[in-house]
């Protein structure tokens, strides 16, 4: 039997960076499918065998889904061989102080902002505020992903905001929570879940007196989080690891 590799491989050469450590998982999950649990297989068609991450990559998320930053991006660098070779991003640090860049970089945001507040108001018909703060939570519904919290706490905002005075609610910046995602057609718990996300925000959507200063979007599907997830201001991570399945 064949033993694990006691080495990894560098990501770049160039660089000289050791793996993450999904990449690591991956390198290890690979080798045990090769050298243990199905060995058979890969000395039949070993080319068969090739490892991949759930690792964010440029191509998909600042070409595909965020065309503008592509462009500020190539631009900058004078040249679009960044798209292939991540590291020349390094190439930008030399431009960070430069307020041109800044403020090319904010009209970008505020570009994309234009384009989900464009979406949500034909999705749902709610129109949100450009300047608002945006509080992005999209995955899976899950217990443990806590969804469910962050619709109470969401609950208990709305509640303090209907509590303030005129003077105290200039200070607040205004938000917009959006909750989406989807979950298995018979996992009850997640239908409520889903229920409550939505008479909550018929609640507030609906509440003149709270106006822009808190809106809640639901609804919004998963593969959708390509326009979401370039502009978010917020992204909570309030999940924990999945439970262990008892063993019987």
């Amino acid at each position: 039997m064949g033993s694990l590799p006691k080495t990894l491989p560098h990501t770049s050469s160039d660089s000289g960076q050791r793996p993450a450590r999904n990449q690591i998982l991956g390198l290890i999950v690979a080798s045990l499918l090769k050298l243990q649990h199905l060995r058979d297989f890969y000395e039949l068609w070993p080319h068969k065998f090739q490892y991949k991450t759930n690792g964010v990559t440029q191509r998909r998320w600042i070409v595909v889904s965020n065309p503008s930053l592509c462009a500020l991006i190539s631009k900058w660098l004078g040249t679009e061989a960044w798209i292939r070779d991540i590291d020349l991003l390094i190439g930008l640090q030399e431009f960070a102080a430069d307020a041109d860049l800044h403020q090319e970089w904010k009209m970008v945001r505020k570009v994309n902002k234009m384009r989900l507040a464009e979406y949500i108001e034909a999705m749902s018909g709610v129109k949100v505020s450009l300047d608002a703060m945006f509080d992005v939570q999209i995955k899976r519904i899950h217990e443990y992903k806590r969804q469910l919290l962050n619709i109470l706490s969401i609950i208990h905002r709305y509640d303090c905001i209907k509590n303030m005075e005129k003077t105290q609610r200039r200070k607040v910046v205004p938000r917009v929570c959006i909750v989406g995602g989807k979950a298995a057609p018979g996992y009850e718990v997640a239908k409520k879940i889903i229920k409550l996300c939505h008479a909550v925000a018929e609640k507030i959507n609906n509440d003149a007196d709270v106006g822009d200063l808190l809106k809640l979007v639901k609804g919004i599907y998963v593969w959708a989080c390509i326009l979401t997830c370039v502009l978010s201001n917020l992204s909570p991570r309030i999940g924990l690891s999945p439970p262990k399945q008892k063993q019987k």
